[in-house]
């Protein structure tokens, strides 16, 4: 008698999950200034599935994730943790680390240090090594006063991890 029980409830467990299941959303913008614009890369948990679904950063030397872009964001207040990458990076070389950071249910946001990406090699901005913690401030800013991110951030929780600089 055991056995149709024990099956009975790991069917109900099963269902259950994947009906709280969620999925990553993504989100890419610019903070605009005169003196040093920011991009700034945010993941963030997701039950919208009407989202297109694509993979980022997948590359040679990282396997991409799967996001939903522009989708709608999850509506319960949860802690803030800020990326920042090392030389020569960016927001794709963390990738991975967003992605477990929001199956932990956080919201991760990540700006492209100007001067110090992949993509922006510039020595002149480089050499401005302590603009990268305005950078952080400014994109902790932007997300606390964004119309749609600023009804979810739990302000009493926001921690920063970094990558070399």
């Amino acid at each position: 008698m055991k056995k149709p029980y024990s099956l009975f409830l790991f069917a109900c467990l099963l269902f259950s999950s994947l009906s709280n299941s969620q999925d990553i959303g993504f989100l890419q913008t610019s903070i605009e200034s005169d003196t040093r614009p920011l991009n700034l890369t945010i993941w963030y948990p997701t039950r919208d599935n009407t989202a297109l679904k694509v993979k980022v950063a997948d590359n040679i030397v990282f396997e991409g994730i799967s996001v939903r872009k522009n989708a709608q964001i999850h509506h319960e207040k949860r802690p803030l943790v800020m990326l920042s990458h090392g030389y020569r990076g960016s927001w794709r070389n963390l990738n991975w680390l967003a992605e477990y950071l929001v199956d932990s249910g956080y919201i991760v946001a990540a700006p492209d240090h100007p001067g110090t990406t992949t993509f922006n090699p510039s020595q002149e901005q480089a050499a401005m090594w302590w603009e990268r913690p305005r950078d952080i401030s400014r994109a902790i800013d932007w997300v606390l006063t964004d119309s749609e991110f600023h009804l979810v951030i739990d302000r009493k929780n926001i921690a920063a991890i970094g990558h070399s600089m």
